[in-house]
């Protein structure tokens, strides 16, 4: 069984997808993956070019409690944010995180993507306070941003450069649920 682990504080750089979570073993009997947090991370040039979808959080087969707040995704031409498929996951948190929506945010298999996905695949669950740049309001939950590609970039200090820290006196400042600022803690 894999259960309590906590992913934090890391730059993940060069990438063709982020982090995979199953809720089953697909091939040995196993117990459900549970209690899993992924917080304050860097995801830098999370890409197809580097040969998977693009996608920083891919989530199968049902893993229950699972939290994903305060991530920074940099993902200039990723398939989408996160997916998820084959089966519901169960106490699900997605918070504070900041990413560019691309082709199809945050999507799940069979259900589509957005309202539709989040409706089927996270019961319950919480979608809120992130950016999805480049993402249709009307797609997802009320309380998220969707700044243009353009404006998502010019919160970062030095957005081409990788410098992925915000700027003084952007509005993502202590704009967390939890008054942190938006995405990574990229100084911790």
């Amino acid at each position: 069984q894999v259960e309590d682990i906590t992913l934090e504080y890391n730059v993940v750089r060069h990438t063709g997808a982020g982090i995979k979570i199953s809720g089953w073993d697909d091939t040995y009997p196993s117990q459900q993956t549970k209690n899993v947090i992924v917080r304050h991370n860097v995801f830098a040039d999370v890409s197809k070019a580097w040969g998977g979808s693009g996608y920083a959080f891919i989530l199968l087969s049902g893993p229950k409690t699972v939290t994903i707040d305060h991530n920074t995704v940099i993902s200039p031409d990723g398939a989408g944010v996160l997916t998820v498929d084959q089966s519901p996951v169960e106490a699900f948190t997605f918070t504070n995180n900041v990413a560019r929506h691309n082709v199809y945010g945050i999507q799940g298999g069979g259900k589509g993507v957005g309202n539709t996905a989040i409706a089927y695949y996270f019961p319950g669950g919480t979608v809120t306070n992130n950016v999805f740049a480049g993402g249709k309001a009307s797609s997802y939950p009320a309380g998220n941003r969707f700044p243009s590609v353009a404006e998502f970039e010019q919160h970062f200090t030095a957005y081409a450069a990788g410098d992925f820290t915000l700027k003084p006196g952007t509005d993502w400042e202590h704009a967390g649920t939890d008054g942190l600022d938006l995405g990574a803690a990229t100084a911790a």
